[in-house]
């Protein structure tokens, strides 16, 4: 893939349909301070779009976010916790599209999405208790509402990485697809989403 040059998070609107791609494919999609407050503007601008109705949520290169990058880690421009709190919270329906590895806060940035379609070569791991890191207590509650709490514990206590089946199967992905199929599943998808009453 070619570089453009863009690396901080892109917004494209087009009608219903909005798209924010994480563009660090050089750094495992894996996301600093201004990364954040970016995507945080971009989650404000969409908010404010009556017009869109569905959310995707992107990436380049082969992860879809490998998480909060720490060697920033203490600059407080805006957490990581704001913007995944930001994107569950946001008006429309949100599609999280991995095409890839997600790990650490990358995890909790997708599963803050109403849905999450993935392929074959989708992984997943978070090491937070390996690096002995606190995880935030929102984060903690999205794991355990959506995935239950034992897969919740094996994630967070083992860091045990786990394939895109045992992704499916604990909930974490609501689609798996062939990699050939994704885009068509998730076309399909915001187009369903895109004919469902805008009150609803």
């Amino acid at each position: 893939m070619t570089n453009t040059g863009i690396t901080r998070p892109t917004l494209e609107i087009n009608g219903h349909l909005a798209i924010i791609t994480l563009n660090k494919a050089h750094k495992a999609n894996s996301l600093d301070s201004n990364d954040l407050l970016e995507l945080s503007r971009h989650i404000e601008t969409i908010n404010q779009q009556d017009d869109v109705l569905v959310l995707q949520v992107r990436s380049t290169g082969k992860y879809f976010c490998s998480g909060y990058d720490l060697r920033g880690f203490g600059e407080r421009k805006h957490s990581f916790e704001d913007v995944t709190n930001m994107l569950e919270d946001a008006r429309p329906v949100t599609i999280a599209v991995l095409n890839g590895g997600v790990y650490g806060g990358g995890t909790d940035l997708a599963l803050s999405c109403d849905f999450r379609i993935g392929n074959p070569s989708v992984n997943m791991f978070m090491p937070a208790a390996r690096l002995g890191l606190h995880f935030y207590e929102r984060g903690l509650k999205r794991y355990v509402t959506r995935l239950g709490l034992n897969a919740a514990k094996r994630l967070f206590l083992t860091a045990e990485k786990i394939d895109a089946e045992q992704m499916l199967n604990i909930g974490y992905l609501t689609h798996l697809v062939n990699i050939d199929q994704q885009e068509k599943v998730v076309g399909e998808l915001s187009y369903r989403l895109n004919q469902m009453a805008p009150v609803a």
